[in-house]
């Protein structure tokens, strides 16, 4: 490059001045060009050093491992040398077999062909044993399935047979036990009977005895007492008579006045043909109403003995009938409560009561009501004081019930004509 180089320089100095410029910039990229060049270049030689190093590690885990190969191989030679020579003094040593030996041989052949023998005997015997008692087990489910199909519905029966002559032992025996009872329970009675019977009449003539020894007034003092308690027996049956009778009268009372309430408030609708003037012209009522119904359908007027429906729906309680019906059991547990003492001021106080309750609708209050109009009504009570018995009566003659003092009866006919002509004013339900 170097003789080019001044050979050109020779022919034209002028010319190679022009382009020494060019020629530097062409000498700068080849340059860059062998840079380049040398770089791969050195890249490829350290690629192939790192190569051959690992080549060699390679090379160096190979030999180490041919070394330690052949260490076992050596190992196991010997170890097969070894072998065959114990194998060999085996065989230096082993017995050399005669023909006695392959007698003794084929004896112990033929004793284990006889003991097989003698297995297979021993095994056809333990099958025939298996298949007859199959055989027996077999006619064993014929016999339980016959069983099942025919003698287990007559057992059954039996069994039925049995169990309803069990109940009826049963029955006879419940029967004979309760009978028994009955009669020890009546033995029983019947001795505690004679019993008390016998201390009565012990006590009755010790009794007699005892008085015999008494004064007249002791006497007189017994008799009364005696005839006190039977006086207090008839007293308490009366009285149990009385309250049920009370009971019913009350009951058939309150079925009257609520019957009577109902008939009012009817007659209350059947009263409007007075107020007829205040509808107006346009307005229509119906023909179907209570002006076309006919008085003497409804139940009141009817005898007590006689069921005749009427035309009258059935009507929901009125609020006076729930006032009177809560005021009397109010009064009825009242009474229950204070038996003795109240009772006679209790029943005046339901004939008030009744006396109200029957006049609680006047003349003059349909004149307060208004056209077409059914009020509610209510009743307003006042407490009445109770009246204790007096305790301080005196028995004149015990032996004259006649000559016993007894209480005045608190309402006179005074009182009940002068609730029957003031009756209690009633007022119209806001509601």
């Amino acid at each position: 490059m170097g003789k080019k180089g001044g050979k050109k320089k020779g022919k034209g100095g002028g010319k190679g001045k022009k382009n020494a410029g060019k020629k530097e910039d062409e000498m700068t990229l080849k340059e860059a060009i062998l840079a380049f060049q040398i770089q791969v270049k050195e890249k490829s030689s350290e690629d192939l050093q790192f190569e051959i190093k690992g080549l060699k590690e390679k090379n160096k885990r190979f030999r180490e491992r041919n070394a330690r190969l052949c260490e076992e191989q050596q190992i196991h030679i010997k170890t097969l040398l070894r072998q065959a020579k114990e194998q060999e003094k085996e065989l230096a040593q082993r017995q050399v077999y005669n023909s006695e030996h392959v007698e003794q041989a084929l004896h112990g052949k033929w004793e284990a062909a006889r003991r097989e023998d003698k297995e297979l005997d021993d095994l056809h015997l333990r099958i025939a044993e298996v298949d007859k008692e199959l055989s027996n087990v077999g006619s064993q489910v014929e016999y339980w399935t016959d069983y099942k199909n025919i003698g287990s519905h007559e057992h059954a029966t039996q069994i039925q047979i049995l169990n309803s002559e069990l109940e009826d032992m049963q029955r006879n025996f419940d029967d004979m036990c309760g009978h028994l009872k009955r009669q020890l329970d009546a033995a029983k009675c019947d001795v505690t009977m004679y019993m008390e019977h016998c201390m009565q009449e012990q006590q009755y003539l010790a009794s007699e005895k005892a008085m015999e020894h008494l004064d007249a007034a002791s006497v007189q003092e017994v008799h009364e007492n005696e005839w006190l308690k039977n006086e207090a027996q008839i007293h308490r049956e009366e009285e149990r008579s009385l309250r049920k009778l009370l009971e019913e009268l009350e009951r058939e009372n309150l079925e009257s006045i609520s019957e009577l309430l109902d008939c009012k408030q009817e007659d209350l609708k059947i009263s409007r043909n007075f107020y007829l003037t205040q509808f107006e012209d346009d307005e229509v009522l119906d023909d179907d109403n209570m002006l076309d119904m006919d008085l003497k359908q409804m139940s009141v007027y009817q005898p007590p003995s006689h069921d005749i429906t009427t035309a009258i729906e059935a009507r929901p309680m009125s609020a006076m009938q729930r006032a009177v019906e809560k005021r009397v059991f109010s009064l009825l547990q009242e009474q229950e409560e204070n038996e003795e003492e109240g009772e006679k001021e209790w029943e005046s106080e339901m004939v008030a009561q009744q006396v109200r309750d029957i006049n609680v609708y006047e003349e003059k209050d349909f004149l307060h009501l208004g056209p077409l109009e059914i009020k509610l009504l209510c009743v307003h009570g006042e407490s009445k004081p109770i009246h204790p018995i007096d305790a301080t009566l005196q028995i004149v003659d015990g032996s004259k019930p006649d000559m016993v003092t007894r209480p005045r009866w608190p309402i006179d006919p005074p009182m009940i004509r002068s609730a029957l002509e003031n009756p209690p004013q009633i007022e119209p339900n806001s509601a």
